[in-house]
């Protein structure tokens, strides 16, 4: 289930207004969320939003871990 804070954000975006999701069941999404963080620290995006954004990634990374089933490469 989407994190509170995703699902609060979602009708401020435009409908014109691109958005890229990834799942948590993606095998990829672990590296990927990780290298945004890393990418937010280096260009000051503030703590918070980092902090955000880590517990996603603890999120997902916990669900992978309980589901391998459930988890795989995109197709």
């Amino acid at each position: 289930m989407p994190l509170q804070c995703c699902k609060d954000k979602w009708p401020t975006i435009p409908d014109d207004e691109p958005v890229f999701v990834i799942r948590g069941k993606d095998l990829l999404a672990i590296n990927v969320v990780n290298f945004w963080i890393e990418e937010a620290t280096l260009a000051g995006v503030n703590k918070e939003k980092i902090e955000a954004v880590e517990k996603h990634f603890a999120a997902i990374r916990d669900f992978q871990e309980q589901h391998p089933e459930r988890c795989k490469i995109p197709d």
